[in-house]
């Protein structure tokens, strides 16, 4: 399937400290003020800020906490592979006395202690506890990694940690839980909504998964046209679509159109002389339908893989083997939505807890990774808009 690219400008963004070493939600691992980036005009304006109780979210999840103990608390708790955000990290240590804590960060094996020594990300709150702020932290979708952050408390005279984990994104829901809140900086019609949550409610699966999907492939444009001959607004490839009419029979296709050169292809989508009465595929409904059909196809597919892991390994080996969590197979999933699941299956049995980082599936990491965050941002509370003065 087709992956959109990323926006000239915000790429620049990402490698800004490409010339000093790796990249990192920080940028390059030099030392510079993590708080000295202007806020970028190509943020999505649907994902610039939290939603609108964030704040109050944010003080009752520290009002919560047991103040007998040692913590540490981050907002987000997920991380955005979409747009950037700004970090808070509280640290509470009942045996503080009124010193900044000792603390570290890292991001997969690098070591970002670094960026955190800035007096100006520092606020005292009191004696014991303590807030440090950082704007505009860019997670990259084509990496996999860890941000973990960790005090040394002189109350536990041990270090406290936590860390941001990934976008959570279940795949199946019950009826009307996870409703699509909103689309960020996409322009999705109403009636198109309306499609994705009940074709999405008639399966049980997450009508933000599917509008994540499709806001990664194609943009909400139904017409959309890919290099590889996907069409549509979940962009079905010529391959998908052979499983999907096996389901699907009744869908209708323009004689002879898969054969057909890209640029003709192009061009009669273009012109308007192929349209959703000639082709499934540019039609919305049907389109969804389709796609959700696939994510099908390939569910069954990665059962029966695991099915037949089972025959072949001893009980304890496959037990060891198949530890999987919703997540991580709906990782899977996707990105066999993207690549294929044989090529998604071959990196998998490589490596079947770094399958992810596999070489060969450097698109599909990227592919997955936004989905997901699309995916939990969209079922969240929209963001309020700021009023014109």
């Amino acid at each position: 399937m087709k992956t959109l690219f990323l926006n000239t400008a915000l790429l620049s963004t990402l490698f800004l400290a490409g010339c000093a070493g790796p990249i990192t939600p920080f940028g390059g691992l030099h030392p510079w003020n993590v708080q000295s980036i202007g806020e970028s005009e190509d943020i999505p304006d649907g994902l610039k800020e939290g939603p609108v109780n964030a704040e109050a979210e944010w003080k009752q999840k520290i009002a919560h906490q047991d103040n007998t103990h040692p913590w540490v608390l981050m907002d987000p708790e997920q991380i955005n592979y979409v747009a950037p955000v700004t970090l808070k990290v509280y640290i509470h240590d009942p045996g503080n006395k009124g010193r900044r804590p000792r603390m570290r960060m890292t991001y997969d094996d690098w070591n970002l202690t670094s960026k955190i020594k800035d007096k100006k990300n520092w606020q005292k709150i009191s004696e014991t506890d303590w807030l440090f702020t950082s704007n505009q932290i860019k997670f990259s979708p084509a990496r996999v990694g860890q941000l973990k952050v960790s005090f040394y408390s002189r109350l536990a005279s041990s270090w406290v940690s936590n860390k941001l984990i990934e976008p959570q994104c279940p795949m199946s829901v019950a009826e009307a839980e996870l409703p699509i809140r909103h689309t960020g900086r996409f322009n999705a019609e109403s009636e198109l909504i309306k499609h994705i949550t009940n074709l999405s409610a008639a399966k049980k699966i997450n009508p933000n998964l599917i509008a994540g999907l499709i806001a990664q492939e194609s943009g909400f444009n139904s017409r959309a046209v890919s290099a590889s001959k996907a069409l549509g607004l979940t962009q079905v490839t010529p391959v998908a679509e052979k499983e999907i009419l096996n389901i699907h029979p009744e869908f209708p296709q323009y004689p002879g159109l898969n054969q057909y050169s890209l640029m003709r292809i192009t061009a009669l989508v273009k012109m308007q002389e192929i349209g959703p009465n000639e082709e499934w595929r540019l039609d919305p409904e049907q389109s969804i339908s389709g796609g959700i059909t696939y994510l099908e196809v390939i569910q069954n597919y990665w059962k029966r893989f695991s099915a037949n892991q089972k025959q072949l390994r001893s009980p304890s080996s496959y037990a060891q083997h198949s530890k999987l969590l919703e997540q991580e197979k709906l990782g899977l999933i996707l990105a066999s939505y993207n690549s294929g699941p044989a090529r998604v299956k071959n990196a998998f049995l490589r490596d079947p807890k770094m399958w992810l980082k596999d070489d060969n599936l450097t698109e599909a990491r990227t592919y997955v990774h936004k989905i997901s965050s699309y995916c939990a941002g969209f079922s969240k509370t929209p963001p309020q808009k700021k009023e014109e003065k």
